[in-house]
Parts: structure tokens; sequence; C-alpha cells
């Protein structure tokens, strides 16, 4: 029985990839490796810590992902963590709508929540 090649998955490989790969159970454990390369890559070309403890999980909602961002503050050039897609362009988008527009999305959403209670 061969073992997937991801560190930490014990699960026996069902199928057979090219050659030049390691044996993975999974599209699922392969993208992960993948992801993890990309990431290590990056945070070593920009000299940023590992600062992430499970690899391809976004650090805001915990899903696992394909790809991750690179997250960092754009006045800054400091790196914050490492996001999905959505969650990256959603941050972006309410760090800059600020506080007036987040109150203003919350009585938009108790102002509906009322509403639809009527």
């Amino acid at each position: 029985m061969k073992v997937c090649g991801r560190e930490g998955c014990n699960k026996e490989v069902v199928r057979v990839w090219p050659a030049s790969h390691k044996q993975y159970c999974s599209n699922k454990c392969l993208r992960l490796v993948s992801a993890e390369r990309r990431r290590l890559k990056v945070m070593a070309e920009r000299g940023v810590e590992d600062t992430t403890a499970d690899s391809g999980a976004c650090e805001l909602c915990g899903k696992i992902c394909k790809r991750l961002c690179y997250d960092h503050d754009h006045s800054t050039g400091r790196h914050r963590g490492w996001l999905c897609v959505t969650c990256n362009v959603s941050l972006e988008w309410l760090l800059n709508l600020g506080t007036e527009g987040s109150k203003k999305i919350e009585e938009y959403l108790n102002r509906r929540q009322h509403e639809n209670r009527n």
C-alpha cells in the first residue's frame, strides 16, 4: 500500500500520478502541496516569516484554497497574512469603507431584518 506524499496525510494512494510527481491520495492533497510550495517561494522572495499553521488554509475564514493571496498593508507594504481571494477582496473593500460605511451596512441589515419580521 502506497501512502499519500503530503506531510500529515496517511491515506492510501488511490490514483497514480505521472512519474514526476509524488503519489497523493487526492487532487486536494496535490493542490495543498502545490499551494504550500508557491507560498514558501513567495515568502522566501519577500523575506517573510511563516505564520500559518495549516498550509493552504485562509487565515481569516479557514477555508482550504488552491490559491492564497499575500495580504499586506498598502500604506506600509507590511505583510499581514495569507487569505483566500474572497477574504482578501472583502477585507480591502471593508477597510476602504471605513467606520461610517460599516455603520451604514449595519443599519441597513437591521432595518431589513426588522421589516422581514413583520
